[in-house]
């Protein structure tokens, strides 16, 4: 299974599996989402079904990436299982959620 994105008003929706298989073609299609002046970039994660520790660093590289330009990443709608995974890694502290 793949991942997909989809944009919304502020940001985009993703979807299917965000995993080791695919993290380096994720992070550089959430880069090509980006818009110049873009202050706050919301990622909906409703449509996620799988997520590991790469898919995980992706969105935190993609949240590095907004705040270098002065902007903030906001995690809307995540999963449970997207949860507990940064629980455990302790992580749920780092991102902002919307």
């Amino acid at each position: 299974m793949t991942f997909d994105l989809k944009s919304e008003q502020s940001g985009i929706r993703l979807s299917g599996e965000l995993s080791r298989q695919g993290a380096m073609e994720a992070l550089f299609k959430l880069e090509t989402k980006l818009l110049p002046n873009q202050t706050k970039f919301i990622l909906n994660l409703s449509d996620l079904v799988a997520c590991d520790s790469a898919g995980v660093s992706v969105i935190l590289c993609f949240g590095r990436m907004i705040q270098k330009r002065g902007g903030q990443l906001l995690i809307s709608h995540p999963p449970l299982f997207f949860m507990d995974l940064v629980r455990v890694s302790g992580l749920d502290s780092v991102l902002t959620w919307a």
